[in-house]
C-alpha cells in the first residue's frame, strides 16, 4: 500500500519526535555513567556533558569497599522475592474475593481499599505499630508491613472482573470449589495484569530506602538503597577520604562521581528485569485499568 505525500510527512515527523524524547530519556543515565567514570578532579572543573573526561574506576572502588555492599545486595533481592511473592498472594486472593458477585460484603471491603490509598496514618504511627508486633531491627519489617496493595487489588480485581462467567460457571459444574477456580483458571489468564503489578511492587520493593533507613538500624539487614546512601554520605567528611585513600583510591570529598557511581549501581540490577515483563506491561495495565 503506497502512503501519500502527507502521510509520509506525518510518519517523518513522528519518528522525529520519538527520537527526540528517545533522547531526552537516555540522556541521564549516559551522563550518570559518563560521570561515574570521570575522575573526580575533572568533573569538578570540566563541562562533561556528552563524553567523560579523563576515566578511572576509583567512583566505583569507593563503593565497593564498603563492607555492607554484598550484604546490602543480598537482603536487596531477598525483599524483592519474598516482598513481591507474599504481595502478590495476598492481593490476589483479596481481589479475586471482592470480584464474586455473590459477595454479600463487597462493596463495603471496596471502600475501604479505595478509602485506604488516600488516607495514611503517617510514619510515626506506623512505626509505633511495627514496633509494637516486634519486627524493627528484623528483615521481616521490610516485607510484612507492606505485603497488601490497595493500587494492585484494585488493578487485579477489575482484571478478574473482566472473565466471562462462563468459565466460572462450566468449573462449578465440573466441581470445582472457589479456590480451584482461583488457582486453575483465573491465575493462567492473568498473567498479564499479574506480571505488571510484579513489576510495580519489584521496582518499589528495590529502590524504597526509607522504611530500610529507619525500621532496620543493623547495617548487615539494610537494603541496598540504605547502604549506598551512606556511602555517599560517608564521601562528605575527611575521615572516610583517608580511609579511601589508604586502599588506593583518590577521591574528593562531597564527589559527585561516586554519587552518580551509586546510582548506576543501585538501578542497573532493576533494569534488568523490564525486558522480561515489558511485553505484559501496556496490555496489562491497559485491561486492569478499565471495566466496560
Amino acid at each position: 500500500m503506497r502512503l501519500s505525500k502527507g502521510e509520509k510527512i506525518f510518519n517523518t515527523f513522528n519518528m522525529l519526535i520519538l527520537i527526540i524524547i528517545m533522547i531526552l530519556t537516555l540522556y541521564p543515565f549516559w551522563y550518570i555513567f559518563i560521570i561515574s567514570i570521570t575522575d573526580a578532579s575533572a568533573v569538578s572543573t570540566s563541562n562533561i556533558y556528552i563524553l567523560p573526561g579523563p576515566m578511572t574506576l576509583d567512583s566505583y572502588k569507593a563503593v565497593f569497599i564498603n563492607p555492607d555492599l554484598f550484604s546490602g545486595y543480598r537482603v536487596s533481592i531477598l525483599r524483592v522475592i519474598l516482598g513481591v511473592a507474599l504481595t502478590l498472594v495476598n492481593c490476589s486472593m483479596m481481589a479475586f474475593v471482592v470480584s464474586r458477585k455473590h459477595f454479600i460484603a463487597k462493596k463495603a471491603i471496596n471502600l475501604i481499599i479505595v478509602i485506604s490509598m488516600f488516607v495514611s496514618a503517617g510514619i510515626i504511627p506506623f512505626f509505633i505499630i511495627v514496633r509494637m508486633f516486634g519486627l524493627t531491627n528484623n528483615f521481616w519489617a521490610l516485607v510484612i508491613p507492606f505485603a497488601i496493595d490497595p493500587f494492585g487489588v484494585i488493578l487485579i480485581r477489575n482484571y478478574f472482573m473482566g472473565v466471562p462467567e462462563s468459565l466460572d460457571e462450566s468449573a462449578r459444574i465440573d466441581g470445582a470449589n472457589d479456590f480451584k477456580i482461583f488457582l486453575r483458571i483465573y491465575l493462567p489468564i492473568s498473567v498479564p495484569i499479574i506480571a505488571t503489578m510484579c513489576l510495580f511492587w519489584a521496582v518499589w520493593f528495590w529502590n524504597d530506602f526509607i522504611y530500610g533507613t529507619y525500621l532496620v538500624s543493623k547495617h548487615e539487614l539494610q537494603p541496598i538503597q540504605a547502604v549506598l546512601l551512606s556511602v555517599i554520605n560517608n564521601t562528605s567528611n575527611s575521615r572516610a577520604v583517608s580511609l579511601l585513600a589508604s586502599h588506593g583510591v583518590k577521591i574528593r570529598a562531597n564527589g559527585e562521581s561516586v554519587k552518580m557511581a551509586a546510582i548506576i549501581l543501585s538501578t542497573v540490577p532493576i533494569l534488568m528485569v523490564y525486558p522480561f515483563v515489558q511485553k505484559y506491561f501496556v496490555h496489562g495495565i491497559t485491561l486492569g485499568a478499565v471495566k466496560e
